[in-house]
């Protein structure tokens, strides 16, 4: 039987009766009775509503890959991969005539501030000396082995190393290995701006004499097969330029029998205690692809496999880049693995 619902001014009527009367039923009725008969609603049914509106942005790919202009061609009209091509055939000119070690630390853009012998000091965008103390490394990691996850110019790895620890630090080989956003790498690859990274670490490790194992691998790929095992772990300032974080610490929990420690950027403006929000910028722009509530940050770890996580500080960096990366937080996170 099928249900049929008759109203007219106001009264109504429904009905079971067989489909075929009703279908009958309805073609007698006049013409002005009809659009209040209504097939009724089934209980489950679905609600339609209309569709909100919503702001797409506009990608530029090659905007993109600003990040990668040397900053005296970063002007307009200079593309980036011209930019690249230029700075990188100085810097090759420059490392080739240098003579002292401070000649070939000059020659290159820094990360890290970091002291060699000889008085150098590397003229790194952030200085996190007087981080370390704070970080909770411990004073003596004598016969553990220590994994420096994204080591950059190596700041880290040689921190954990003069407390005594065996280091592996592990980071990208190229440009093109990055998390780049969709079409970029390809951009990378056809323009030769795919030129490899981590000549500053080589120097700051010669220079220091240092038994740092690195590996030219990224934190998705961390296996214990392939790497090991390690009793503490560091990560500093990279979920933020991950597409996938939890999957990186997933994989850093497959190889961390010990301690991790996480030095990372929250966003501080997520602050209810009871948020678990990102803000998606999606690497457009300067390669970060999230802003993390700090609520989000520890959670993440935590359902990467980690236990016992908490924050045991924040602070906020000085840096030489420009005034958009000043004022980020950064959270200091301790778990257990």
């Amino acid at each position: 039987m099928t249900s049929r619902r008759y109203a007219w001014r106001g009264y109504a009527l429904e009905v079971e009766i067989p489909p075929s009367v009703a279908s009958r039923a309805r073609s007698l009725l006049p013409e002005r009775l009809r659009p209040g008969m209504v097939a009724r609603q089934r209980p489950h049914g679905p609600v339609l509503l209309d569709a909100p509106d919503v702001a797409i942005k506009r990608r530029d790919r090659q905007r993109a890959l600003d990040f990668l202009r040397a900053p005296d061609l970063a002007g307009d009209g200079v593309s980036p991969s011209s930019a690249l091509k230029a700075d990188l055939a100085r810097q090759t000119e420059r490392q080739d005539g240098a003579s002292t070690l401070e000649e070939r630390v000059l020659v290159w853009p820094w990360y890290h501030t970091i002291e060699l012998p000889g008085g150098i000091v590397t003229p790194g965008f952030h200085d996190h000396r007087d981080l370390v103390a704070h970080v909770g490394l411990g004073a003596d990691l004598s016969g553990l082995r220590a994994l420096d996850v994204a080591t950059f110019d190596g700041f880290w790895a040689f921190e954990l190393e003069r407390r005594g620890a065996e280091v592996v630090a592990i980071d990208l080989p190229s440009v093109a290995e990055l998390d780049l956003p969709t079409g970029v790498r390809q951009i990378v690859l056809n323009e030769g701006m795919d030129v490899p990274l981590g000549e500053p670490f080589r120097i700051a490790h010669a220079a220091l004499g240092s038994a740092v194992k690195k590996e030219a691998m990224s934190a998705y790929d961390l296996d214990p097969e392939a790497v090991g095992t390690f009793d503490v772990a560091f990560m500093g300032d990279l979920l933020l330029h991950l597409e996938r974080p939890l999957e990186a610490l997933r994989r850093i929990r497959d190889v961390t029998t010990g301690q991790l420690i996480i030095t990372d950027v929250f966003d501080p403006g997520i602050t209810r205690s009871d948020d678990c929000l990102i803000r998606y910028r999606g690497a457009w722009n300067d390669l970060v692809w999230w802003e993390a509530s700090l609520n989000v940050l520890v959670q993440m770890v935590a359902d990467a496999g980690f236990s016992q996580v908490e924050v045991v500080g924040a602070y906020r960096l000085t840096t030489t880049l420009p005034d958009a990366a000043r004022g980020l937080q950064r959270a200091i996170i301790h778990a257990k693995a």
